[in-house]
C-alpha cells in the first residue's frame, strides 16, 4: 500500500520541478515490485518510468526501464518479446557504460537472464563484463565483511557474483 500511495503522489508532482525525482521513484518502485515478484505492478511502474525518462531524454535511465520491461516479459513467459526488448540495450552497451543507472547490475542481470534463456552466445561475455565491473567496484571496498556485504546484500550484485563463480570466472578475494 505504501508503494501505491507514493506512486499516486509522484503522479501529481509537477514535471518541470520534480521530473527526475518522480522518474527515479518509479524506477525504484519498479525494483521493489520485482523483488516482491509483483509482475503486473512492475510492468506498470517500469512503463511509467520509461515514459518519464524518455520525456527527460535520459538515455541510460531509458535503458534501465527497458531492461525492467524485458524482465517483465521474461517473467510472463514472453521470451521472444524479452529478446526483442533487449536488443536496443545491447546496442547501447556496445558504446556506453551504465555508470549513471540507478542499479546498473540489475540491467546486466536482466539482459543476461534473457540471453541465457535463449541459449544466446552473448550471455557469457555479458556476464563477464558485468562481473568485471562489479569486481572493479568491489575492489574499492575494504576487504572482509564490508566487501562481502557489498557483494552479497544487493540482489543483483549477489546474483552476478554467484553466477560468475559458478561459471568459474576468476573470483575476487573477499
Amino acid at each position: 500500500r505504501a508503494i501505491q500511495t507514493a506512486q499516486e503522489i509522484s503522479l501529481q508532482m509537477d514535471e518541470q520541478t520534480y521530473g527526475e525525482h518522480a522518474a527515479g521513484l518509479f524506477t525504484m518502485w519498479s525494483y521493489a515490485n520485482v523483488e516482491a515478484n509483483q509482475v503486473a505492478d512492475a510492468q506498470r511502474t517500469f512503463q511509467q518510468a520509461l515514459e518519464r525518462w524518455q520525456q527527460l531524454n535520459n538515455r541510460v535511465r531509458v535503458v534501465e526501464a527497458q531492461a525492467g520491461l524485458a524482465w517483465v516479459a521474461l517473467a510472463q513467459g514472453k521470451t521472444e518479446e524479452a529478446l526483442c526488448r533487449i536488443e536496443p540495450i545491447l546496442e547501447y552497451l556496445g558504446n556506453h557504460e551504465l555508470h549513471a543507472a540507478i542499479e546498473p547490475y540489475r540491467i546486466y542481470w536482466a539482459v543476461y537472464q534473457i540471453l541465457l534463456a535463449h541459449g544466446d552466445p552473448r550471455a557469457q561475455p555479458l556476464l563477464q563484463r558485468a562481473y568485471t565491473h562489479l569486481k572493479n567496484q568491489a575492489s574499492l571496498v575494504p576487504a572482509g565483511e564490508t566487501r562481502q556485504a557489498f557483494l552479497e546484500n544487493m540482489p543483483a550484485h549477489r546474483r552476478i557474483y554467484r553466477r560468475a563463480i559458478e561459471c568459474l570466472i576468476d573470483p575476487l578475494p573477499v
